[in-house]
């Protein structure tokens, strides 16, 4: 009695402790049938009421293990239906999936089990409760539905050695966490669910001492038994030999160093996170990092700010590793234009005083004052905006001038406006004594990005520019106190109407010359 009540109360202190569970939730056990996952089943299975929760379990059988995967399968639903908690059982054929992904047996199972508990989430959260007292249904639930998982002590140990001798960063060396985020998909949508792992504070051992205290017993997985995988030969030969041969608290001192690096590790995190608000934007399609402003933090803080900039625009971090950390943190030091690939098809780049993350397809069509195929938005220094023509009323008297809002002396109009991209003649007067400057050297001067300035709009009258869309007005063309005739000219997605004429992206106003629009413009 003194063992179940020990091992019971210890894991309910490790619960509260790292508030896995609040009164309400729904708690799913996956549900394998092993030592392991039985002990927890029981051991919530008795505080259920205590904690005031709702239990349930989920077993998956893998296709694998033929006639030894059915025994489990009979095994948890005999065992479920003498506690009395609902389970669900789903079959999936992980051979199939290793040949159509490529991926281990391992990998395959684990990706397909994460599915399988992101739809059972999804369908709990869709049931409408009962209340107890009256029996009525009040509407659908809105509880948490959280997915307890049976590792243990021994298993914290096996991981952060794992992640060890593979060369992780501290995060790896942090192992699992008690609480955390899995994901998995459903309906075709990457879905987060909550999962827990109660059992962290016990050992292996401690567990069979209890499940024997119990008379219960559990099914065994013969692949577990072979060295055939890295963490088997973990599990059965190199932590056995620390116990024995270098210290008998082997298992315990590992995962309270475990412990310790996830303090460490999420107080670094959150300086990082402080960090990267004050150097990283995240915009819609790239993240920019401000290289001067990031090389004035600690390293440490410097490689976490670039990781979660890749993260960010790659929305993953599996694949992420300390040197394509280290070769992005270089582009500090680098000059304009070096650049370095990353995983999931991104490229960085050292841009002026920016270093940008963004997809490494990304490209540049030359300087033809044609149109990049794409969703109908341009850069401008204020980010990107979506056009399709500019309204140009002549003569325009309310209206409020702003980044894409002009007004200039009509006047001065020599040819047609055209609004396009940049042409590689086109030029802009930028002096009040009339003087001019190429296109080109200025938007080098203006540090608008090369992969960008031909997704930079202009307003054009042959090649002498108007407008710069988003950046600046020609000063020959400003509208002056002597102006006689004036046009407003405006840039967006929506026609003037009836009180202006449009100018179609890359299509010369009206079709004619100048004189030709003046009956119509007036």
């Amino acid at each position: 009695m003194g063992i179940d009540v020990d091992f019971t109360d210890k894991v309910c202190r490790y619960i509260k402790e790292n508030k896995m569970i609040s009164a309400g939730d729904c708690v799913v056990v996956g549900l394998s049938g092993g030592a392991d996952s039985v002990s927890l089943l029981m051991v919530l299975g008795s505080l259920k009421e205590r904690m005031a929760f709702e239990l349930r379990a989920l077993h998956v059988n893998h296709g694998i293990r033929g006639e030894e995967a059915m025994h489990d399968e009979l095994f948890t639903k005999a065992l479920c239906d003498r506690l009395g908690i609902r389970l669900k059982t789903v079959h999936i054929d992980v051979p199939a999936l290793v040949q159509e992904t490529h991926m281990s047996s391992e990998e395959a199972g684990r990706h397909a089990r994460q599915d399988e508990f992101a739809r059972l989430c999804a369908e709990i959260e869709k049931e409408k409760t009962v209340d107890r007292e009256s029996g009525q249904i009040p509407g659908q639930t809105g509880r948490r539905v959280v997915v307890a998982l049976a590792h243990h002590m021994d298993d914290q140990a096996e991981t952060v050695l794992h992640n060890l001798v593979r060369g992780s960063a501290l995060k790896g060396l942090a192992g699992m966490s008690p609480v955390n985020v899995m994901y998995g998909t459903c309906d075709g949508v990457r879905t987060g669910y909550t999962i827990i792992r109660p059992l962290l504070c016990v050992r292996r051992a401690a567990i069979e001492e209890w499940l024997r205290g119990h008379n219960q017993e559990y099914c065994t997985d013969s692949t577990n038994l072979g060295n055939d995988y890295t963490r088997n030969r973990l599990r059965n030969t190199i932590i056995p030999m620390l116990n024995d041969m270098v210290n008998a608290n082997a298992v315990s001192n590992i995962a309270s160093a475990a412990a310790f690096a996830k303090e460490a590790q999420d107080y670094i995190n959150r300086q990082a996170e402080a960090a990267f608000a004050q150097c990283a934007d995240v915009r819609e399609r790239e993240t920019v990092i401000d290289a001067v402003r990031l090389s004035q933090y600690d390293r440490i803080i410097r490689k976490y700010v670039v990781h979660m900039a890749i993260a960010s625009e790659a929305k993953a971090a599996k694949d992420i590793c300390a040197v394509h950390v280290e070769s992005v943190e270089a582009l500090i030091e680098a000059g304009t234009g070096s650049s370095v690939d990353i995983p999931y098809g991104l490229k960085a780049r050292r841009r002026y005083s920016e270093i940008v993350i963004q997809k490494a397809d990304m490209k540049c069509d030359g300087q033809n004052g044609g149109v990049d195929e794409h969703d109908g938005r341009w850069y401008s220094k204020n980010g990107w905006y979506a056009a399709d023509r500019i309204n140009l009323q002549k003569n325009a008297h309310s209206f409020q001038q702003n980044d894409y809002t002009k007004l200039i002396d009509y006047d001065k109009i020599k040819f047609n406006l055209q609004l396009r991209t940049r042409q590689e003649e086109d030029f802009i007067c930028v002096y009040s004594d009339g003087r001019s400057k190429k296109l080109g050297r200025f938007m080098i001067e203006q540090k608008i990005p090369a992969e960008y300035r031909d997704r930079v709009l202009v307003v054009a009258d042959g090649n002498e520019i108007v407008w710069i869309v988003g950046f600046r007005m020609s000063e020959r063309y400003k509208a002056q106190d002597t102006t006689i005739n004036t046009a407003m000219i405006s840039v967006g997605n929506e026609s003037g109407g009836d009180d202006g004429e449009d100018i179609r992206i890359n299509q010369p106003e009206g079709g004619g010359d100048k004189n030709s629009r003046d009956s119509r413009a007036d």
